[in-house]
């Protein structure tokens, strides 16, 4: 307020200096433009803080690639649409890398591949090869994956994605005269919620193990999969 006042009062002297008689309103008139100008000054600067804190918020969740790591669990399998086989723990640890394919405000759609260094299948139920306390080990990749991110900037953001690969069994899963190599497929979603550059990565997908008819039986394995991951963007 005092600045306000120094400056009106700068001009009503120089209306004076002019010659010209000062009047109550014309005073009041000066106050009221000082005053306006004044705001409107602090408007926009406010206006150009929040569009550049917007906009570095923003950067801070745009990236093209990400690496990362996953874990997933099922406690056990069921008789799915495809799979027949009941009672199956299913685990497994991935390596993770993504590429964005296309992104706008709104979405943001990426290729993902992952390596699978570990994973089990443990019966809880017996069949003919996994009798119930039995664990087999395999290892294997999902080269095709595609992944759509929701809500593109933001901190937390919702997705769909599906997979497709393969694994390889130290012993024929599920059953005998089935195979050791087995194809995979899911599809699910989930939410990664975002901290600057890294990422948390909340997940659930139908999960189907089966060997494709490449062997004399082809049961299968569904699954549902809950999964947990971080990831690192760059």
């Amino acid at each position: 307020m005092q600045r306000i006042r120094r400056i009106s009062q700068a001009c009503i002297m120089i209306c004076k200096s002019c010659g010209r008689r000062v009047t109550p309103t014309l005073a009041r008139r000066a106050r009221t433009a000082v005053y306006s100008a004044l705001n409107l000054r602090f408007v926009i600067s406010f206006i150009l803080v929040l569009t550049a804190t917007s906009a570095f918020a923003q950067s801070d969740y745009s990236y093209k690639k990400e690496f990362g790591a996953t874990l997933g669990f099922s406690p056990a399998s069921y008789h799915g649409m495809i799979g027949v086989i009941d009672g199956q723990q299913y685990y497994e640890a991935s390596l993770n890398f993504g590429y964005v394919l296309w992104q706008n405000d709104d979405y943001a759609f990426k290729y993902k591949f992952s390596l699978i260094p570990f994973a089990l299948v443990h019966g809880d139920q017996a069949t003919v090869e996994l009798r119930p306390g039995r664990t087999v080990y395999a290892g294997g990749a999902e080269p095709a994956a595609l992944q759509l991110n929701f809500r593109n900037n933001r901190k937390i953001q919702p997705f769909v994605n599906a997979t497709a690969g393969g694994l390889y069994f130290t012993e024929q899963v599920p059953v005998t005269d089935s195979s050791q190599y087995n194809f995979t497929f899911s599809f699910g979603g989930g939410v990664e919620i975002f901290s600057g550059r890294r990422s948390i990565v909340l997940g659930y997908s139908y999960h189907h193990i089966s060997n494709g008819y490449t062997a004399t039986y082809n049961p299968g394995i569904d699954s549902h999969l809950i999964s947990i991951g971080f990831s690192v963007k760059r």
